[in-house]
């Protein structure tokens, strides 16, 4: 076998350094949805202890015996509103926290796959890495 030159050697650390940088945007992207999941998950919780206060008051409201009977009916109508908005919810919640669960496994993956090629490149002498995933720098590095 002829040995390689130096032209097939540099199209080889090419290939590899776009296959880096497309790993850096995955990393990145799934940094951003984690984000935007976790900040809807704090939105839905603020909702749900709305409702929760509401259910009780509604509650408060039909367990007093003073409460006439149109208001009773009354109450158990928004009570079960409140019921169903709350079990929407709560069942949005749960979704998008097995989405936030799948999203987290593939974040591990994603930084995984960066630090092992970060690891190549600074066996291969292309740089000094600064402790983080997809910051590299020096001859073929990214940031």
């Amino acid at each position: 076998m002829p040995p390689m030159d130096d032209s097939v050697n540099e199209a080889s650390s090419a290939s590899r350094y776009v296959v880096t940088e497309h790993d850096s945007r995955e990393l990145a992207d799934c940094k951003r949805r984690a984000k935007k999941l976790s900040e809807r998950i704090e939105r839905i919780t603020m909702s749900t202890r709305a409702w929760t206060d509401l259910i009780h008051e509604e509650q408060g409201i039909i367990d007093d015996p003073e409460t006439s009977p149109k208001d009773r009916r009354d109450s158990e109508r928004r009570l079960q509103k409140h019921q169903a908005l709350l079990q929407g919810a709560l069942d949005q919640w749960h979704a998008i926290a097995e989405e936030l669960a799948s999203l987290n496994s593939a974040l591990d993956t994603e930084e995984e796959k960066a630090n092992k090629l970060g690891a190549l490149y600074l066996s291969e002498g292309y740089g000094s890495h600064d402790g983080e995933a997809g910051s590299y720098s020096g001859q073929g590095g990214y940031q």
